[in-house]
């Protein structure tokens, strides 16, 4: 029965762990588009500004 605990906590421990990446990895890939989307439009109106 112990034993049996020990694993559950040991699985649940990876399981958070690996969404924890998976959402701080998300995340980035989110951030890091819309990042690229806003660095865009400013190039397109510096464009058809100048």
């Amino acid at each position: 029965m112990v034993l049996q605990r020990r694993t559950n906590y040991k699985v649940k421990g990876r399981k958070d762990k690996w969404i924890r990446c998976l959402s701080v990895s998300l995340s980035f890939r989110l951030l890091h588009t819309i990042y690229f989307h806003i660095i865009g439009v400013c190039k397109h109106f510096y464009a058809t500004q100048s």
